[in-house]
């Protein structure tokens, strides 16, 4: 098996982190207009899918606070 490494570039480095910052950025503003009511259930429905996906074999850990879960590629 074959590894290859990846070496950024530091604008590539700070394109990342600005754009998670912006990731993080919207998702505390679409929380701020929700009641906490809303809020409240999707961290239950959260659980919930972590469980199912669990039970499927996959480990889940974090779903609600990392945002990389929740693409097709990690987040720098």
């Amino acid at each position: 098996m074959s590894q290859e490494i990846i070496v950024s570039t530091p604008m590539e480095v700070l394109g990342q982190v600005a754009n998670q910052s912006a990731r993080y950025a919207l998702i505390e503003r679409y929380q701020q207009k929700r009641s906490s009511e809303t809020l409240r259930r999707q961290v239950t429905d959260v659980a919930l899918f972590e469980k199912y996906l669990s039970v499927a074999g996959h480990i889940t850990r974090g779903m609600k606070d990392d945002l990389s879960l929740w693409v097709g590629y990690p987040m720098a």
